[in-house]
């Protein structure tokens, strides 16, 4: 019982709780299902991303280009198909977003891995040269033509009811953030891989040591990065219908302050799945509420800020006196 009282996961759930219960008092509109499907269908994007940039900061790493990587290869993969197979499956957008999005992992990976360069330099490169890219040759333009599968994924839905006189749904992509959340959590304790990772963020030299291959582990996880960045951009785009290529942009410190949220540590070798998940629902709860109750964007940036800060700092104050006793 102790234990499960230190961890990070069971404070964020309890926060959870709490918090849902404060709202719905304020307004009861909040439990009702088209805002909890709202609020699911919020947490996709940024969802994906976040796993991702679990499995680098596990890994004792960082990475601020993911979301120039999802841009980039949301504008990139939607231009190509529209222009030579508009009629293509959607399966086959998200295989170019993913490729696309592999690319520019794999030049993360290899330039962090082959040459030891600080991982905060290469990303924050990567990061510019894409940006500097899409300013010298896209500009400002928003596309808003979109090919007529990737509009009916973002429309399509599932366990669609009834609510405030309208259906609503559960989307498609919050599906597959669901699938790929089990995927990475099984890889991550049940696999060779996943407790590769673990060793390397916990120890590298000692990872060397007893033969764990570090670097091809270090490309693999930021290659994975930029495939989930590729599949966020996809669908990010069918929600939005629209191709923004900046869209996305400021979203790196709201992305790694869900992981840390979550029970992550920047020094690597600890973080979980399910703590990322709820890290994320949390702030996106917090969002969705400022939202309810009419607090100015300006406020809300200020007040989720405060929120994590508190979030962050209470469970360990809480477990220093759990150790006490």
């Amino acid at each position: 019982m102790k234990k499960i009282f230190k961890q990070q996961e069971f404070f964020i759930f309890i926060i959870l709780l709490v918090i849902s219960a404060i709202i719905t008092i304020i307004n009861p509109k909040f439990l009702s299902i088209g805002n909890i499907f709202s609020i699911l269908k919020s947490t996709t994007v940024l969802g994906i991303l976040s796993i991702g940039v679990l499995l680098v900061i596990i890994l004792g790493g960082i990475d601020v280009s993911f979301p120039s990587i999802a841009s980039f290869s949301m504008y990139t993969s939607s231009l190509i198909v529209l222009n030579t197979m508009p009629n293509a499956n959607i399966i086959f957008i998200f295989i170019i977003a993913m490729i696309i999005g592999a690319l520019c992992g794999f030049i993360n990976g290899f330039l962090i891995a082959k040459y030891d360069f600080p991982a905060m330099v290469v990303t924050l490169g990567t990061s510019g040269a894409l940006l500097g890219f899409m300013y010298t040759f896209i500009g400002t333009r928003i596309n808003h033509r979109l090919s007529f599968s990737l509009i009916e994924f973002g429309k399509t839905t599932i366990f669609n009811m009834f609510s405030g006189g309208v259906i609503v749904g559960l989307p498609l992509g919050y599906i597959i953030y669901i699938l790929i959340a089990l995927i990475v959590s099984f890889l991550l304790r049940y696999t060779m891989f996943g407790r590769s990772i673990y060793a390397i963020g916990g120890d590298q030299v000692s990872a060397i040591r007893i033969g764990l291959k570090v670097r091809n582990t270090k490309i693999i996880v930021y290659m994975f990065v930029g495939i989930l960045a590729g599949v966020a951009g996809v669908i990010h785009s069918s929600y939005l219908r629209m191709s923004n290529p900046f869209e996305l942009y400021g979203t790196e410190l709201l992305v790694i302050a869900s992981v840390i949220l979550g029970g992550a540590t920047i020094g690597g070798g600890r973080g979980t799945v399910i703590g990322t998940f709820l890290g994320m629902l949390l702030i996106t709860i917090i969002s969705n509420s400022l939202i309810l109750l009419g607090v100015p964007s300006y406020w809300q940036k200020v007040a989720i800020g405060i929120f994590i800060l508190l979030s962050v700092s209470i469970p360990q104050i809480v477990k220093k006196y759990i150790d006490k006793i």
